[in-house]
């Protein structure tokens, strides 16, 4: 792992995806091999900016996991810094594949929806459905993997791509112990917060 100085390279990507981040303000990234977090205002987020097109797509996404600074730590899954799908508001519904290495599918419920960045007009968001499987089930086989492939199902072929898990782990856990952090931060002069779970221990 090494800290990082400001880079202009991502610039665009952190803007885009932080969005309260003013032009002037210093940014302070972590590198583990192919993920990179960040610490936002109202989230951590850490993503894979290495996609590689496997089948039938002419974009390269970057891979982002967001966990926001709420009391349930919320998780999500978005695909952006690229328009894989046009937004059209009456068809934007698509299903999320994932699969480690050769494991079973994770199947998840996603949508399309519009961006705020400057340089590409949609992404991709997970919306995760009850009945369908827990994103920490996904987690640990991504520990543990050395490939993650992704697979957006809308209208056309199937599009696919794949991300190495090279730094998954040591990523992974900083951004928990990020998140708790934060949270023992808000629990400090609030008793009631103490009781609060910590969606990263099961």
């Amino acid at each position: 792992m090494k800290k990082n100085s400001p880079f202009k390279i991502l610039l665009g990507l952190f803007l885009s995806m932080i969005f309260f981040v003013s032009n002037s303000q210093d940014f302070d990234y972590e590198t583990y091999d192919n993920w990179i977090l960040f610490e936002g205002q109202n989230r951590f987020v850490m993503f894979n900016v290495n996609s590689k097109i496997v089948d039938n797509a002419t974009v390269n996404p970057t891979f982002v996991i967001d966990v926001f600074k709420d009391n349930d730590g919320t998780v999500g899954i978005r695909l952006n810094d690229g328009d894989v799908y046009t937004y059209n508001k009456d068809k934007n519904y698509i299903q999320l594949d994932f699969i480690v290495d050769d494991s079973e599918i994770f199947g998840y419920t996603s949508r399309v929806v519009e961006s705020n960045s400057d340089d590409w007009e949609t992404e991709i968001k997970l919306t995760r459905m009850e009945d369908e499987p827990s994103l920490f089930d996904l987690f640990d086989l991504m520990k543990k993997g050395e490939n993650i492939y992704v697979q957006t199902t809308g209208s056309g072929d199937p599009k696919v791509w794949s991300f190495e898990l090279e730094g998954f782990r040591d990523a992974y856990t900083m951004i928990s112990k990020k998140w708790n952090e934060w949270k023992q931060k808000q629990k400090k002069d609030n008793p009631f917060k103490k009781k609060d779970n910590n969606p990263f221990q099961r």
